[in-house]
């Protein structure tokens, strides 16, 4: 199967300077090498390879540049600082620094690592593609630069970082966020987290519908792991026709992917439901990139910050000592300022705010101390007293055939017994 090449891009412009953004996305799908262009595919599966390689070329008025003058410029230092900063929101483990790749590509390359600890629960379902890598092209249309002036010179003027960092920005959240939500971002790391416990649920459900004495208990537990066979039967189908219709071309030999038998057992069902449950029914975050106003330092940089420190050393006395043109006295102006309520220091509330003298609480609205946060997760049941309240009772109702039981507020859940239960 060939390696789908799949474009987008971005742009963003000033009165002087139209910046164009054109990303390559490489996606693997088996063993061959063979590149064909295509669409972003849908219901696949996205993972990351082991290593993401960004490879960078840059065009300047229409003219390719070399790559020792895209590597020297601040620009492309700006984009992995801009990558290191984000990594922790992004997941990314390493950002390597900017290299040519033995000294004779074409292009400025850096690659990254994704902290995925996540293992696939089946072989072949659902039907994945490898990220492995992405190609960006900085494309930069300007009137004839003076001195050097422009989006790819080895120090940006303010105009040229708002330029870079509005860019870099969208990249992230529209080429990287939005395309590959379980590959880049919070929800990637979530799911790291979600993933180790379906095992353990699956094995809990499973012993109590096997112990149960009540009949029907364990026939409807048996006719809901069978739905979820067929559904993921159903989505593998689903998404092999979805790399199908991707990889349709002109090209005769191109070998189309062949539907094969599958085999899901219950554990893996279960584990995939669940997986599929997160993805359709988490809402997605806003993501938002982390910038600083002094990404790259260089050295004319820091020539000017000593140029504000031996201002600041300089003292006008008249400033100093608040003197106003012909007043030989100094000026005060603090008697006409409001004056600071008073606050009777002796009354101190457990927060450590003071109170004023018509008893107002000067402190802000805070939560109650036994108040709990729970983080964005999937909380199935509740919280964790809940949860064993609930599986306690699905157990002795399982356990004894009781006809019902009630739910944790107190309203009746019928568990019907079999006459033979």
């Amino acid at each position: 199967m060939p390696v789908l090449e799949c474009t987008a891009k971005l742009r963003t412009a000033d009165d002087k300077t139209v910046f164009n953004l054109t990303t390559k996305h490489y996606l693997e799908y088996g063993d061959s090498k063979k590149r064909l262009k295509s669409r972003f595919p849908v219901n696949l599966d996205v993972i990351p390879a082991s290593t993401i390689v960004f490879s960078l070329s840059a065009v300047l008025n229409r003219k390719r540049l070399s790559t020792e003058i895209l590597s020297q410029s601040q620009l492309a230092q700006l984009f992995v600082q801009f990558l290191r900063t984000n990594a922790p929101q992004l997941g990314l483990n390493i950002v390597s620094d900017l290299y040519i790749k033995d000294g004779t590509s074409d292009n400025l390359q850096l690659n990254i690592t994704v902290n995925r600890t996540r293992q696939s629960f089946h072989e072949n379902v659902p039907v994945r593609v490898k990220l492995r890598a992405i190609h960006i092209q900085y494309s930069v249309t300007t009137e004839e630069p003076s001195d050097g002036d422009h989006l790819f010179s080895s120090r940006l003027s303010l105009p040229y970082r708002t330029l870079a960092e509005n860019i870099f920005k969208r990249f992230v959240i529209s080429h990287l966020v939005k395309k590959y939500p379980f590959v880049f971002g919070s929800l990637s790391q979530q799911l790291d987290v979600e993933t180790r416990y379906f095992i353990s649920i699956f094995k809990s459900l499973y012993e109590m519908a096997r112990r149960s004495p009540n009949q029907t208990f364990r026939t409807k537990f048996k006719q809901l792991i069978k739905i979820l066979k067929r559904q993921q039967q159903s989505a593998y189908t689903s998404s092999l026709t979805s790399l199908t219709s991707c990889l349709q071309s002109t090209d005769n030999d191109l070998t189309e992917p062949v539907e094969e038998a599958i085999q899901i057992n219950s554990e893996t069902a279960f584990c995939l439901a669940m997986e599929s449950l997160f993805k359709n029914g988490m809402k997605k975050p806003k993501f938002k990139p982390v910038t600083t106003s002094n990404l790259i330092m260089t050295s004319a940089d820091t020539q000017d910050d000593d140029e504000l420190v031996v201002a600041r050393e300089y003292h006008d006395p008249d400033l100093l000592h608040n003197h106003v043109d012909g007043d030989s006295e100094p000026v005060n102006d603090w008697e006409e300022l409001s004056p600071a309520p008073k606050v009777r220091s002796d009354i101190v509330d457990r927060y450590g705010f003071l109170y004023d003298e018509d008893g107002a609480s000067q402190r802000p609205s805070l939560p109650p101390t036994n108040a709990t946060t729970h983080g964005r997760s999937l909380d199935l049941f509740g919280d964790t007293e809940d949860t064993n309240l609930f599986f306690s009772r699905i157990f002795q109702s399982g356990l004894h055939g009781s006809d019902s039981t009630r739910n944790i507020d107190g309203t009746n859940l019928s568990l019907s017994r079999s006459e033979n239960g």
